[in-house]
């Protein structure tokens, strides 16, 4: 009897969402950035970073208002 091999692929998928400051936190690690550095490139307060790490502060698609 032939037996034909097939191929197949995986593909890894989840529904898992990731709070945006945890994904930052992980980013400024992978890239040895601190919180001040991130925060003086953005021109904003380092307690600005500091709250969306920790899920204390939203970040919105829209510029802060003056």
């Amino acid at each position: 009897m032939l037996t034909m091999a097939t191929e197949t692929t995986s593909v890894f998928r989840t529904n898992a969402v990731y709070p945006p400051g945890e994904y930052l936190a992980e980013d400024l690690e992978a890239r040895g950035m601190t919180q001040l550095a991130l925060a003086k490139a953005m021109g904003r307060p380092v307690h600005v970073v500091n709250d969306i790490i920790r899920g204390q502060k939203v970040i919105t698609a829209e510029p802060p208002s003056s």
